[in-house]
């Protein structure tokens, strides 16, 4: 029988594996004429006009431990960012004019090394940085050392979401844990807490402004710290279905309950331009979907695309204006998806076999 994903552990997985599954790839580098082998598509995100996706992508073959990707749905052009040398990029985010990208760049590191033995010198490297869409202007705006990702812009462009680990791990399965949501100000470059408190989460996913810009619909798992009504880990995540969404407001002191607890394990919510919400949510009954919460407290629900055996999530996003989701994940080798919302229909988006390089400057 055909099994969609490993619901089980959909909300966490990924998101452990993440930073690992990127550090560790190594490689050469390819020129645009070969053929790259795209085994480790992550985080897609579509352009605001819904044209264009921005992917990254870890693979043996690199030089670099990463590459952002930019794939034009309409021309079915692919092209690549070439980061300056020694850098790794990942994690890209359009601004909502669509002229700036938003990203986490990184050191490469001693490839002869092991990344545990460089878990402090990479790691705590994780910058956030800018480039004009056409690879211009790039400009690394933090220098702190922390890690630091999933950066996206506020819909002004004068602010930037992101998560930061407050702790490297020496061992374990995470390499970093203790997450809050961080707010860059680029108006005058400082860093804030978003929240009143720490709420030190276990991971954390991407954040999406709400359209006030100053809410934010917040993917975590957790919490660790301040936990509501004095409730310890277990029982908080019993009384929450395991849901990893809430909306919060910058500055806010308490930490409220999740949003979509009517699911188990409701994760990788995003949203479009009316603030309708998706996410993978599951019940016994129809077990795992990608679900739509509309502002009028309706649900809508899609199947994931078939396959023989489990995958593992490396993404899901959904267009401005809720016509599309591309949802990426890994059976064997990773799949880049795209669902059209209003016929229900799955399409498979075939990568060129050659990418245009676009010189980072």
């Amino acid at each position: 029988m055909s099994k969609i994903i490993n619901n089980q552990w959909l909300n966490m997985r990924t998101l452990i594996l993440f930073i690992l599954s990127l550090l560790l790839l190594g490689g050469c580098s390819f020129s645009s004429g070969d053929t790259p082998p795209y085994n480790d598509i992550r985080n897609p995100r579509f352009s605001p006009d819904g044209k264009q996706l921005v992917f990254d992508i870890a693979n043996t073959s690199f030089y670099e431990r990463g590459r952002i990707y930019l794939y034009n749905l309409e021309t079915k052009q692919l092209s690549t960012y070439i980061a300056p040398h020694g850098h790794s990029f990942e994690m890209a985010s359009f601004s909502d004019d669509g002229k700036k990208l938003v990203f986490i760049t990184s050191p490469v590191g001693d490839r002869n090394s092991s990344i545990y033995k460089q878990r402090n010198e990479i790691l705590l490297d994780y910058q956030i940085a800018t480039m004009s869409v056409d690879g211009s202007d790039m400009q690394v705006l933090t220098s702190e050392k922390s890690l630091k990702i999933f950066p996206a812009f506020s819909h002004k462009g004068d602010k930037i979401i992101y998560a930061k680990a407050e702790k490297i791990r020496d061992k374990g399965a995470t390499p970093a844990s203790f997450y809050n949501p961080w707010e860059l100000n680029l108006k005058n470059g400082q860093s804030t807490l978003f929240m009143g408190k720490r709420f030190s989460f276990y991971q954390m996913g991407y954040s999406t402004y709400f359209n006030d810009d100053e809410t934010v619909l917040l993917a975590a798992n957790g919490p660790l710290d301040n936990i509501p009504n004095g409730m310890n880990e277990r029982d908080f995540s019993d009384k929450t279905n395991n849901s990893n969404v809430y909306k919060v407001k910058r500055g806010q002191a308490e930490l409220s309950m999740p949003v979509l607890m009517e699911f188990n394990y409701s994760t990788k919510a995003t949203m479009d331009k009316e603030e309708n919400i998706y996410f993978f949510g599951e019940n016994k009954k129809e077990g795992l979907k990608i679900r739509k919460f509309w502002m009028n407290g309706k649900f809508s629900k899609w199947s994931l695309p078939t396959i023989e055996g489990s995958a593992n999530t490396n993404g899901m996003f959904v267009s401005k204006d809720g016509k599309y989701v591309a949802y990426s994940f890994t059976y064997y080798n990773s799949q880049l998806m795209l669902l059209d919302t209003h016929t229900g229909i799955w399409s498979e988006i075939v990568l060129p076999q050659t990418a245009k390089e676009i010189q980072v400057q």
